[in-house]
């Protein structure tokens, strides 16, 4: 996912960037991989994109950003469930236990805040504080 990713950047400077985001849009909901990990990740490298090339619609995410207020608790929840294994440390990264590419995405939206977002004390004590690491 982490490539797809980077291709979602790549996509406006193509002749079809438009419609070929919409169907990765389209893909990832039917897939059901809207509300994971990867699938807030690609979710926030669509809201990174100019306004005119951007997906218009998801049926997962208000407002189409993962960290607009009103997604806090599905966010806090796919953050925490990552990708729904028992150890708690694949939940928030991959089996070498390296954070999940989902978390420079959000501290780079920190660092440039567009628009409104969750507060980061607030997500960080919801998803990083209240895990147990026993």
């Amino acid at each position: 996912m982490n490539a797809l990713y980077k291709l979602v950047h790549l996509l406006p400077q193509t002749k079809n960037g438009k419609l070929i985001l919409e169907g990765i849009s389209q893909a990832i909901h039917e897939k059901g991989l809207s509300p994971s990990l990867d699938g807030a990740a690609i979710q926030l490298a669509f809201h990174s994109l100019p306004q005119t090339i951007r997906p218009t619609s998801n049926k997962v995410w208000h407002h189409g950003d993962p960290l607009h207020p009103s997604n806090s608790s599905l966010l806090v929840k796919v953050l925490k469930e990552g990708s729904g294994q028992e150890d708690t440390i694949k939940h928030l990264g991959d089996s070498t236990g390296r954070p999940h590419f989902i978390w420079t995405m959000i501290l780079q939206r920190y660092l440039e805040p567009i628009g409104a977002t969750i507060k980061f004390e607030t997500l960080w004590n919801n998803v990083v504080e209240s895990i147990s690491f026993v």
